[in-house]
Parts: structure tokens; sequence; C-alpha cells
């Protein structure tokens, strides 16, 4: 595999895990916004976040190795690349800028092309996700291209001791007017789709829905994977560089840190709030209720799925696959869509118009 299908591959992972992370904030966003967390809205999040990573992966990788590179100068006369495209069409043998398909074979014209391809997508994210117009998406184009050519210009911020790209001002002018012709041309859509999300939001829903409860409900499991796995994970990396130990993934300090630090997360919102984090994310609430019924809540809808999602036994993973599919099965036919463990506590759940 070349270095463009590493850098493809490398940006569908990553971007796929930056989706993943951005699951919750995004959510909480949406349901705040909208009311609803529609397939739209989790296409532009996977495809932005596959896009953000790929501007990333095709501007700075492959990284060379220590010594393995020359030095580049930064190229800050404007408008340059005229003399380059210039240039090339000489060298083929052609008068002036020569003929249209001799243009299309000219390596430094297909460059300029793909420098405003690659931030042609960058307009109509910025306009989908921040609901603004052609100039905010415009100069979101020229910080994030600048941002991009100053990480080459100071060689990764100094992790290398010279710039091993170039630094060409040139490549902020079309990657700007990349993004600008993005923003334009998908102004038909963005007015469309901004008009009728302001009519939504008139009329945000006021019932609960099966899929705003199974949103809650993939923020939970987010939660207790992401917050569990980073607290075992810098646990470790203190014993392995501080006290030059290298603690078993599968050890008890492990499996308490990847239980107990969601259990304390998830123990003091239900406890306190009545209702989970998914719960709050997606901007729910259960009806007033002592603490009894909320600890009812909190060991039969939470402590279960932390615990058999930390055990590694085949019967817990047995187990666990049941307590999903109840889970998901419970959202859509509890009342109210409140789910298991809300029906055993008997709280009801609602919509938080407060």
């Amino acid at each position: 595999m070349g270095d463009q299908g590493t850098n493809a591959l490398a940006a569908l992972i990553l971007g796929s895990a930056v989706a993943v992370l951005l699951f919750i904030p995004v959510a909480a966003v949406q349901y705040r916004r909208d009311g609803r967390l529609g397939g739209n809205d989790l296409a532009v999040l996977v495809t932005a976040a596959v896009y953000g990573v790929a501007l990333w992966t095709y501007t700075l990788l492959p990284l060379p190795d220590v010594g393995d590179y020359t030095c580049q100068h930064a190229q800050t006369r404007l408008m340059a690349f005229a003399d380059d495209v210039r240039r090339a069409a000489e060298q083929a043998g052609y008068a002036g800028l020569g003929t249209p398909s001799a243009l299309l074979r000219n390596q430094a014209f297909l460059q300029l092309v793909l420098n405003v391809v690659l931030f042609l997508p960058f307009g109509p994210f910025v306009r989908f996700i921040t609901h603004r117009g052609v100039v905010v998406a415009t100069g979101f184009g020229l910080a994030v291209s600048l941002l991009i050519e100053v990480t080459q210009l100071t060689g990764v911020w100094g992790v290398y001791p010279c710039a091993y790209r170039l630094f060409d001002v040139d490549d902020l002018v079309t990657n700007t007017f990349g993004a600008f012709l993005g923003a334009v041309v998908s102004y038909p859509y963005a007015a469309r789709r901004h008009r009728r999300l302001g009519t939504a939001r008139r009329r945000l829903p006021t019932s609960v829905t099966a899929g705003r409860r199974l949103a809650g409900t993939v923020c939970d499991v987010l939660l207790v994977v992401l917050a569990g796995t980073a607290a075992a994970a810098l646990w470790r990396g203190y014993l392995v560089f501080a006290e030059h130990e290298r603690p078993a993934t599968d050890s008890p300090s492990m499996i308490v840190l990847r239980a107990g630090v969601p259990l304390l997360v998830q123990g003091v919102v239900v406890l306190v709030a009545g209702k989970t984090v998914g719960e709050l994310v997606v901007d729910l609430r259960t009806t007033p209720a002592s603490y009894g019924r909320r600890l009812v809540k909190l060991l039969v809808g939470v402590v279960p799925l932390v615990l058999l999602a930390v055990v590694t036994v085949p019967a817990a993973q047995v187990v666990l696959a049941v307590l999903a599919v109840a889970t998901v099965v419970g959202a859509y036919v509890t009342r109210g869509h409140r789910g298991l463990g809300n029906a055993a506590a008997r709280l009801e759940l609602e919509v938080d118009d407060g």
C-alpha cells in the first residue's frame, strides 16, 4: 500500500474514532438545539471527522525519519503558482499555458486544482455544523489552512529542527478559495436545511422517543468505556514511567479503575439528579423521586452494565449480550420508553424543558 493509501486508511480509522469521541458532545448540542439527532446529523459527524483527520494526514504524513529529509524553505511570494504552471507548460513544449488537454497534464496546474479540491468539502461542513454563512465558512477555511501551513513551517511545532514540507503562501489562497467555493455551491442545500431546522426548533419534541432513549443509552455505554479506559491508562502510565512497573491489563487495580470511575460518575449523577449521564446528555429527566428509587435505578440500570463490561469471563460476556438486547427492547416496550432501570424504580422519563 502506498503513502496515499496508508493516509486514507489512517484517516478512516482515526476519523471514525474521533467521531465516537465526539458523539456525546454532539448529542448534547443537537438535543438541546434541535430536539433530535437524525441520520443526517450522524452522517455529518462521521464524514466531517474523517475529513478533518484526512486534512492532517494528507498534509503532514508520512512523518520522515530523523535525518531522512531535506529542509524546505518557505515560499512567500504570492501567486507564484502562475509562474510554476507556465514553466511546466514551457518544459512540455507549449507556448503560454498550452492547450486545454495539455493543461490537464500539467503537474503544477493539477497541484493547484488539488489544493482547491482538498478544501472544497470544508465550506459545506462549516455551514452544516455552525449554521453560519459563506463568510464564516471562508474564514474558518483560512484559519485551518494557516494552522496547517504553520505546522509545516515549524517542523510540527519543533518536533523536527526544520520544515520537512514546504510552507507555501499560495496554498493559503487556493485552500481558502476551495472553502469559499464549497460554501457557495452548498448554499441552496444549506439554506433549505437551515429553514427546516428553524421550523423544527419552533416545535421541539415534548415526548420521549425510542431513538432519543437509545441515544442516551449509547452515551452511557461510551461513558463506561471511555472513562474507565482513560482512568486505567493514566494509572498504568504512572506506574510504567514513575514506578517502573508494568501491571497486566486484567490486574485487580486495572479492573477496579475501569469499573470504579464510571460507577462513581454515574452514581453521583443518578443519586443527585435522578438521571444517568446519558439521559442528561440527551436532555431527559425523571419525575421527582426519593433517593431509594434513585438507588434502585442505579442498581438495576447502571451497575450491571458497568460490572459486566469489565469482567472478561465468557459467562459474563453472554450475560452482557443478553442485557444489551434487553436494554434495547426495554427502550421500545416500556411505557414512555423509560427503559429497564426507570421501570424497576417506578420512575417516569420526560423531556427536560427547563
